[in-house]
């Protein structure tokens, strides 16, 4: 599963930051003077950085929770997409309304919640019970 190579891939990158003493942190966060001056690929790289163990933990539970769902729902190659596109635009929107540096996998999270969402919002005659078990476990995952 994709899902399990997204977790593998944020705990390498976790390792790596602190591997480099900081120095891939400095290089991949967002920071919204670098990204004014062209370094866009800020809003992708800070996605797969974690500012601790705990950060990194609490996004892997969250993907482990719901990334296998939206995954097998949507198959591999969209999956992805999603997580990336949220990534991405959870950063996007942090560089517009935040001026403060970030990192983490937050935006990827709430993008396959979104995913699932609107899944289920379309699919919820058809889903059932199951449905609503799902949009349960959501809940529980945004809540976190």
């Amino acid at each position: 599963m994709c899902t399990n190579y997204l977790l593998a891939f944020n705990a390498l990158c976790f390792v790596a930051q602190l591997a480099s003493g900081g120095r891939l942190t400095a290089w991949g966060a967002k920071v919204n003077g670098l990204v004014n001056l062209g370094q866009y690929y800020r809003l992708f790289t800070a996605g797969a950085l974690h500012v601790n163990l705990v950060h990194l933990l609490v996004n892997s539970y969250s993907l482990h929770n719901v990334g296998p769902a939206l995954e097998q729902i949507s198959g591999r190659q969209r999956f992805l997409t999603n997580y990336v596109a949220g990534a991405f635009f959870g950063n996007l929107l942090s560089w517009k309304l935040s001026p403060n540096p970030a990192i983490g996998a937050s935006g990827a999270i709430f993008g396959i919640v979104g995913g699932l969402t609107v899944y289920f919002a379309r699919h919820q005659e058809l889903l059932g019970r199951n449905g609503e078990i799902m949009l349960q476990q959501m809940k529980k995952t945004v809540a976190i």
